[in-house]
């Protein structure tokens, strides 16, 4: 997991910890996913930043029916207030499918793609939801870029003092080859 840094926006929703969304890509593949920047399509659907569907506790997509405002619980809970409703009216939709993947060996396609070693049966796998969510954050990268430069720099430097041993001992062979070298023959 990388660090969740806050973005105030309602539709973006970050995994705590380890954990899934559950997500069905355009072709009806199901997979995990910790993409988080949500939103309501054009269709009314829940998709994730790759316009991928967001799935429910049933592993069908999420409508999401228009609101004024909406809210995430931690189980993944999906709350809205309706358009036209009173001020503070919450009315739960549906719930965001989340799991832990505990016991699961993962394995990621070429396609990008998270799934289950042998891929998913949807008849047979149920979202645990164990996982917990945090709305209005995002998880960044759990990668360094700071770290990374410094170990690439680390490694060219390296990768330069290996190759001056490599040119000192071709001197040394050269030069313990003219030595041995019988004079007039």
């Amino acid at each position: 997991p990388g660090e969740l840094r806050e973005t105030s926006q309602p539709t973006d929703i970050a995994i705590v910890g380890d954990g899934y969304f559950l997500t069905e890509n355009a072709n009806g593949k199901l997979g995990f996913s910790r993409r988080g920047d949500m939103s309501v399509g054009v269709d009314g659907i829940l998709v994730d930043g790759s316009g991928v569907n967001v799935l429910d506790t049933s592993l069908n997509p999420i409508n999401v029916p228009p609101f004024r405002k909406i809210f995430v619980s931690e189980d993944g809970k999906i709350y809205i207030q309706p358009v036209g409703a009173e001020p503070g009216t919450r009315q739960q939709i549906n719930q965001i499918a989340l799991t832990s993947s505990e016991g699961l060996d993962l394995v990621k396609g070429s396609d990008g793609v998270i799934q289950p070693k042998g891929g998913f049966v949807r008849e047979e796998f149920n979202p645990d939801q164990s996982a917990r969510v945090k709305q209005g954050f995002l998880e960044s990268s759990n990668v360094s870029v700071f770290n990374e430069l410094v170990n690439n720099v680390e490694i060219q430097k390296h990768y330069q003092l290996n190759v001056k041993l490599i040119s000192l001992a071709k001197k040394l062979d050269e030069a313990g080859a003219s030595l041995m070298k019988l004079p007039g023959g």
